[in-house]
């Protein structure tokens, strides 16, 4: 659905290859929705980027476009509703899409992409594209980005424990439970804080009242 809850990064740079993304989420029974998303589109039939959605044919997963055919360059699974769950996709430049759940590969396919041309797109959070487009309906905790491809152990072990534990090659961690006014803080070192757009930190707790995010 369309709405105002969202994060934003403006100046998000897309690693230069291969890339995994991830993090704790709860769908409350929506499609065309969105967890994160990096990309641009020319205004014609092209896309560059790449966004981790549940679209509404009943997948969900990582859809990667270089100006290429939509049905390429994906990896999915059947959609989960009503129950938290991690997911984790890997695209390893050149060779494959990854896809994981509570840290087990549940698919993989292959793909010619190597970069995507979209460095002018804001990393989003809960928006596809455009801020405030297919925002995420349900939670969403514990974000992150690496850039390389995770390995099977990697994934477990960031199951299991949480992306600090597989340090090497974080460059954002959005952990939901941390920043100050609109700033959702980035616990990677890598300083990519985000700004958050219809919600708003409460004092009591540490989280904000907004529904579509867990421990925001």
């Amino acid at each position: 659905g369309d709405g105002l809850s969202y994060v934003i990064m403006e100046d998000f740079q897309q690693p230069n290859g291969s890339f995994s993304v991830g993090g704790w989420v709860e769908n409350n029974g929506s499609d065309y929705t969105t967890i994160m998303s990096k990309r641009s589109w020319d205004g014609g039939g092209g896309y560059f980027g790449w966004h981790l959605s549940y679209e509404n044919d009943g997948s969900m997963g990582l859809y990667c476009a270089e100006n290429t055919p939509g049905a390429s360059n994906r990896v999915t699974t059947d959609q989960i509703y009503n129950e938290l769950f991690h997911i984790v996709a890997v695209f390893e430049a050149g060779s494959s899409i990854s896809l994981y759940v509570n840290g087990d590969l549940v698919n993989i396919s292959t793909t010619s992409l190597t970069s995507f041309s979209n460095d002018e797109a804001p990393l989003l959070i809960s928006s596809l594209q455009d801020p405030g487009w297919w925002i995420w309906d349900g939670l969403i905790d514990d974000l992150f980005m690496y850039d390389y491809a995770l390995s099977n152990n990697d994934v477990q072990e960031i199951f299991s424990n949480n992306p600090s534990a597989v340090g090497n090659n974080l460059i954002g961690h959005w952990k939901f439970n941390a920043g100050e006014g609109n700033m959702l803080f980035d616990h990677s070192g890598n300083q990519n804080h985000g700004t958050i757009v219809g919600a708003a930190w409460e004092g009591i707790i540490s989280g904000c009242t907004d529904s579509y995010a867990e421990n925001y």
